[in-house]
C-alpha cells in the first residue's frame, strides 16, 4: 500500500458483501515531474525532475536555497474501472515538506500541513487522462541560510535577525539546509499513489449502563455516600470493523476507568462469543469523574459495586454482539489526519454519516466533590 495505516487501518479493505472482497488497487505516479519556480527567487524559472528529491540536495544552488512556493505539475492516467460511485480515490502523497495545495484537473482539492499528507480525490478523478498540479511551500530557512553565504548586495532576503539561535549566536550561513519540497521518500520508493477504497464497517451500538442501584461515585475521595439522583443516564457505545475476514471492535463507555483484569476477562469473552481476536478489541472510557466506580482502585469493592462491575460487563458483551450483527458498507476511514485530535468520520457509500470516533485527552470533572449526582 502506498498510504500509511494506523491501527485502526490495518485491516485489509473490502467492497461489497463480506463474502466478496475486492483488494484495494494501487495506481503509482511514476516519470518525470515539471516544477515552476516565482522569479525573483535565485531558482530557474522551469525545470523537470525525472524523480523527487528535495530541493536542498539539487545541483542548481538556486534550487537548493530556495524558499517560496513552487509549483508541480503532471498526468496520469486512472482506468476506467476505477471511477465507480462504490469506490473511494485516495491520494497518498507520501512526504511533503512543508505545505502542501492539490489541484486536480483544474478542481481546488484542498490543502495538507502535516502528516499523513492523503486527500479524497474521488469528486475530481475522471477515467483515463489527470492532471494534478501541487503548490508546495516550505520555510524560509533555506534562503537565509544561502543569502548569509552572499554578499550583502547579492542577497535575496532582507532581515535584521542574525541567525535562528540567539544564545548560541548562530549565522544563517551556518544553519544546516531543511528539507524541501514535495518528496515521497517512503523506502525505497519514489513514487505517488491512488487507490481505489471501500470497507465495511457497523453502525455504532449503544447501553444504558447507569447503575440500577446507589453506589459511590468514583473521583473524589471526600465522596462519603453513594450517589443521590441522575442528572444524565450513562452510556457504552461500541463499533465494529470487519473486511470480510477480520474485525476489531472499540467500545467506549462514559465511566472513570476500567481494570486490567476487567479488561482482559471481558475482552476474552468477547472473542469467545462473537469471534473478535483479543488483540483486535480496545476498550477505552472518557474518564469520567461523575460515574460509578468500578475496581479500578483497590478500595472500590463492595457488594454493590461487584454486582455493578458483572453486570457491566454482560452489557458490554451484549452490546458487542448487537454491532456485530448490524454490518453494513461504508467507506473506508482515511483522508487527511490531526494527530493531536484524533477524529475517523465514517459515512455509508451515499455520504449519510454512520458513526464518528472522536480521541481527546481531557480530565472529565463537571461537579464537585460534594455533587452526589450521576452525569454524562
Amino acid at each position: 500500500m502506498l498510504r500509511r495505516m494506523n491501527s485502526l487501518n490495518k485491516l485489509q479493505i473490502s467492497y461489497g458483501e463480506p463474502a466478496m472482497v475486492k483488494q484495494l488497487r494501487r495506481i503509482n505516479i511514476t516519470g518525470d515531474w515539471h516544477i515552476d519556480f516565482p522569479a525573483g527567487r535565485g531558482a530557474p524559472d522551469h525545470i523537470v525532475i525525472p524523480e523527487l528529491i528535495s530541493w536542498s540536495d539539487s545541483d542548481h544552488e538556486g534550487v537548493k536555497y530556495f524558499s517560496g512556493i513552487a509549483t508541480y505539475n503532471k498526468k496520469f492516467y486512472i482506468p476506467p474501472e476505477y471511477i465507480d460511485d462504490e469506490l473511494i480515490i485516495s491520494l497518498d502523497l507520501g512526504k511533503v515538506r512543508e505545505v502542501i495545495e492539490i489541484y486536480l484537473n483544474g478542481k481546488n482539492m484542498g490543502i495538507l500541513w502535516k502528516q499523513p499528507y492523503q486527500m479524497d480525490i474521488t469528486r475530481a478523478a475522471q477515467a483515463g487522462e489527470n492532471t494534478i498540479t501541487l503548490e508546495v511551500a516550505n520555510t524560509w530557512s533555506n534562503r537565509l541560510t544561502g543569502d548569509g553565504l552572499l554578499p550583502e548586495g547579492e542577497r535575496y532576503t532582507k532581515t535584521n535577525i542574525t541567525g535562528p539561535d540567539f544564545l548560541k549566536k548562530t549565522l544563517w550561513k551556518d544553519v544546516p539546509l531543511l528539507e524541501s519540497g514535495y518528496l515521497f521518500l517512503y523506502g525505497d520508493m519514489n513514487e505517488a499513489g491512488a487507490i481505489a477504497t471501500v470497507c465495511t464497517v457497523s453502525l455504532t451500538a449503544k447501553v444504558n449502563i447507569t447503575p440500577a442501584v446507589p453506589i459511590p461515585l468514583s473521583g473524589s475521595r471526600s465522596r462519603t455516600k453513594p450517589f443521590e439522583g441522575i442528572h444524565d443516564s450513562i452510556y457504552a457505545r461500541a463499533i465494529v470493523f470487519s473486511d470480510g475476514g477480520n474485525k476489531a471492535a472499540i467500545i467506549s463507555a462514559e465511566i472513570i476507568g476500567f481494570s486490567n483484569s476487567f479488561c482482559e476477562e471481558t475482552s476474552g469473552l468477547i472473542e469467545q462469543k462473537v469471534g473478535i481476536k483479543q488483540e483486535n478489541i480496545l476498550l477505552t472510557v472518557i474518564h469520567n469523574h461523575s460515574g460509578p466506580v468500578t475496581r479500578v482502585y483497590k478500595d472500590d469493592v463492595s457488594p454493590e459495586v461487584n454486582a455493578y462491575a458483572d453486570e457491566l460487563k454482560k452489557k458490554l458483551i451484549r452490546l458487542v454482539i448487537e454491532a456485530d450483527g448490524n454490518i453494513q458498507l461504508g467507506r473506508n476511514p482515511c483522508g487527511p489526519c490531526d494527530h493531536e485530535v484524533g477524529v475517523v468520520h465514517i459515512d455509508d457509500v451515499e455520504g449519510n454519516i454512520m458513526s464518528l470516533l472522536l480521541n481527546w485527552l481531557c480530565h472529565a470533572v463537571g461537579y464537585g466533590s460534594q455533587k452526589l449526582l450521576y452525569q454524562r
